[in-house]
C-alpha cells in the first residue's frame, strides 16, 4: 500500500507502488472488495493518490498525475497524464486535494534546494491554469515541529486534509512521525505516530474521526491500522 484515499461516499481506496492498481479496502473488516487497473498497466513510480470529485488522481514521485474515473472489479480504465513540472524541485509522496482552493497540496519528501533543506515544503499547485500562473509554495521550519522528537528533517511520505477542520495531517515513515499544520503554516501538532509502523506509507481522516495509518509491505505484509482522531494534543489507538 503505497497511498490511501476516501471517496466522497467514504470507501476507501489504496494503491500499488510500481503499477497502476487500485484496490477498494473495507477498512472495518480489513478485507478487499474490489481492484482495477489503469488501461495497458503502465509501470512508473506510484506514490500517492487523491480524489476531485468523482475523478481519481495517482500521483508519481517526479509529480505526474494520472487522472481517470473508479473502474468495476477486474476492469481496466483509460486515463490522463498531467505534468505538474514541478519534479526537479522535489520528490514527492504525498498529494491531497484541498476543494475549497482547488489547489493539488503536494509535500516534499525530498527537497531538491539546499537551501530549503531543514524546513518542510509543501507545493500548491492547480491545474488548468496558464503558465503564468505559479504553484504557491508553503515552507515551514523543521526545527519549529521537531520538539523533544529532535527531527533534523521531516520526510513526508503522505499527507491527508482532515475534514472537520481542514488543516493538513502530514506522516512521516522515515521519521516516524505525524505532524499537523494548519493551511497558513501554523504548527497544531507534531509527535509520533501511534503504535508501531515499520513503513507508514499512507494517511486519511474519515468523517467520523478515525485515523488511518497504513504500511507499505517489507519484511511483514501490508496493513492498515485505524485509531481514533482527537483534538490536539494528542491521538490514542481504538
Amino acid at each position: 500500500i503505497s497511498g490511501l484515499v476516501l471517496t466522497p461516499d467514504g470507501r476507501l481506496l489504496a494503491h500499488d507502488d510500481e503499477l497502476g492498481k487500485i484496490y477498494e479496502i473495507d477498512q472495518n473488516r480489513g478485507v478487499i472488495l474490489k481492484r482495477f487497473l489503469l488501461a495497458d498497466a503502465p509501470h512508473a513510480d506510484f506514490e500517492a493518490i487523491t480524489m476531485v470529485g468523482t475523478d481519481i488522481f495517482l500521483m508519481t514521485s517526479n509529480g505526474v498525475l494520472y487522472q481517470f474515473k473508479e473502474g468495476a472489479n477486474g476492469t481496466t480504465v483509460p486515463y490522463t497524464k498531467h505534468d505538474t513540472r514541478l519534479g526537479h524541485e522535489c520528490e514527492f509522496e504525498g498529494v491531497a486535494y484541498e476543494a475549497d482552493s482547488a489547489w493539488f497540496v503536494m509535500p516534499c519528501k525530498n527537497v531538491r534546494k539546499k537551501s530549503l533543506r531543514d524546513q518542510i515544503v509543501i507545493y500548491r499547485w492547480r491545474m488548468n491554469t496558464p503558465d503564468s500562473v505559479a504553484p504557491s509554495m508553503l515552507t515551514v521550519p523543521v526545527a519549529e515541529v521537531s520538539g523533544s522528537n529532535k527531527w533534523k528533517v521531516f520526510r513526508t511520505s503522505d499527507i491527508t486534509i482532515d475534514p472537520s477542520t481542514g488543516n493538513y495531517v502530514l506522516i512521516s515513515s522515515q521519521e516516524k512521525g505525524l505532524v499537523e499544520l494548519t493551511p497558513e503554516g501554523d504548527v497544531v501538532r507534531a509527535e509520533l505516530l501511534p503504535g508501531k509502523h515499520h513503513q507508514a506509507e499512507g494517511v486519511a481522516i474519515t468523517k467520523n474521526g478515525i485515523l488511518i495509518v497504513s504500511d507499505k509491505a517489507t519484511t511483514k505484509p501490508a496493513a492498515i491500522s485505524l485509531y481514533r482522531w482527537r483534538p490536539a494534543p494528542g491521538i490514542t489507538a481504538q
